[in-house]
C-alpha cells in the first residue's frame, strides 16, 4: 500500500515536472529575441513538402 502511494507521487512529480519544463521551454523561445528564435517573423517559410 506504501508503495503504491509513493509510486503514484514520484510519477505525478515527474509529470508535473517535464509539463514545467516544455511550458518554460515554449514560452522561452516564443518570447527571446531574434537571436535565439528559430522563427523569422519578416520572412516566413513554411515547407509543406516538395515534389519533384
Amino acid at each position: 500500500m506504501l508503495n503504491n502511494l509513493i509510486g503514484g507521487a514520484l510519477a505525478m512529480f515527474a509529470g508535473a515536472a517535464l509539463a514545467a519544463a516544455t511550458v518554460f521551454g515554449v514560452v522561452y523561445t516564443q518570447t527571446s529575441g531574434p537571436e535565439r528564435s528559430p522563427a523569422d517573423a519578416d520572412q516566413p517559410f513554411v515547407d509543406y513538402g516538395s515534389t519533384q
